[in-house]
């Protein structure tokens, strides 16, 4: 990490001390100037089919990193979240279904322990954002929150509450820390951490407390268990304890700088914060607000809005008062051209037809006459294999028909498929 202070042409070098949440957005103002942390850190639509690799068993402890080896992180975490999720298979385990799709996005996938990984899920996602399709893939039995830059899935309560508990923990440890601006750029600086298969979390815990000079008070609230491999991109001290801890139902509660202990995680936590409104009247905010969350506790200032409610509640009102940009919808995968789509497809021994009907399911026509399909002998059960990387829909579709005889021809959205000229 390197701290880069910029100052003012008059030499004044007194400062103001930033706050825990100025430091870790790796920008905040003082009156020398401008202090930036460096923390060093297409658009394609997938067609996805399941091999299985059976997961091989070590034991190891916590693995440490300034810079994460594998993952997205920053600004390539929330690009690639922000792609489409088109995938469609029949029952699989729900282990190896995050294990792909983590794979193909270059995304960590974070499964909290209380859900059974063993679970058959069925997979028929068109989701316009991935993790809104992980989401859509564990709906009824879990839910989802990024943190840390991973998609972490986790009982409804606990992702409906933890970035709350994030907040809340981290307004508490900056107000002990005060004017200690130099443990705050400690705690608030981002380092990987993984973990290998059968890694004891009370272990893995007191590692990442250890990596930040920290001392766990009641290390012993973690019960004895056993975990498979993990990873967390990109957390802060904060993050990487609470998302360990919060799966044993706890919070971090930070005595000082150097100390935590282990409480019983908070059932509803809510945020008390003040909007500050530009270019909008408090009584045309609060109609908005209300209007879309209407049983949110508000109060309208002169030129502010007063907020209790969680953090994604706080988000959502200050997309609504015009204090943050709202998330780009991207373009729906049924309206883009054929031509202008990328395809990552591995299909081991499947129908041709199983093709077809993703294709068809994503909002292509496949158009063939079955009566000249059969009169040249083609049978499109006819079994493929294919493993192609952002390719392009001739690619693509050159590979799958040159095995069974056919030829196509695209057309905007629709394809059509003919038996080959002999």
């Amino acid at each position: 990490m390197r701290i880069m202070p910029r100052r003012p042409a008059d030499g004044n070098s007194k400062t103001q001390t930033p706050n825990l949440k100025q430091i870790q957005n790796g920008k905040f103002k003082t009156n020398c100037g401008v202090w930036i942390l460096s923390f060093g850190a297409c658009l394609s639509f997938e067609i996805w089919n399941l091999r299985f690799t059976p997961l091989l068993l070590a034991l190891a402890s916590p693995v440490w990193s300034a810079e994460p080896q594998r993952f997205a992180t920053g600004s390539e975490f929330q690009q690639l979240i922000n792609r489409p999720l088109l995938a469609n298979r029949d029952l699989t385990p729900l282990r190896e279904v995050l294990k792909r799709f983590s794979e193909e996005r270059d995304v960590a996938l974070l499964l909290d322990r209380r859900i059974d990984p063993r679970q058959l899920v069925a997979v028929d996602l068109q989701a316009s954002y991935f993790d809104t399709g992980i989401g859509e893939l564990v709906k009824g039995f879990a839910d989802i929150t990024t943190m840390a830059d991973a998609v972490i899935i986790a009982p409804q309560d606990t992702a409906a509450t933890l970035q709350t508990r994030l907040a809340l923990a981290e307004q508490a440890l900056d107000a002990k820390l005060g004017k200690d601006l130099g443990r705050k750029f400690e705690l608030a600086k981002r380092k990987a951490v993984a973990w290998d298969e059968l890694t004891v979390p009370r272990q893995l815990l007191e590692s990442i407390a250890k990596g930040y000079s920290v001392t766990i008070e009641n290390a012993e609230a973690i019960p004895y268990d056993l975990w498979p491999a993990g990873t967390l991109p990109h957390p802060n001290a904060t993050e990487a304890l609470l998302i360990i801890a919060t799966q044993f139902g706890l919070d971090v509660e930070w005595v000082d700088g150097r100390h935590v202990r282990l409480v019983p995680a908070a059932s509803s936590p809510t945020l008390k914060v003040e909007h500050r409104l530009r270019g909008m009247t408090s009584q045309r905010a609060l109609q908005r607000v209300k209007e879309r969350l209407p049983d949110l506790e508000v109060t309208a200032g002169k030129d502010t809005l007063t907020v209790i409610g969680r953090q994604e509640e706080q988000q959502e009102v200050a997309v609504l008062i015009g204090n943050r940009a709202a998330r780009k919808a991207p373009a729906s995968p049924a309206s883009t051209a054929l031509q202008n789509r990328r395809f990552t497809l591995r299909m081991n021994n499947r129908p041709f037809l199983e093709l077809v009907q993703v294709l068809e399911k994503q909002g292509v026509q496949v158009q063939r006459d079955e009566t000249a399909l059969q009169d040249a002998g083609l049978d499109l059960n006819t079994r493929i294999s294919l493993d192609l990387e952002n390719a392009t829909v001739d690619q693509m579709l050159g590979e799958a028909c040159r095995p069974l005889g056919l030829r196509y021809q695209v057309d905007g959205m629709t394809i059509h498929l003919f038996p080959a000229a002999k």
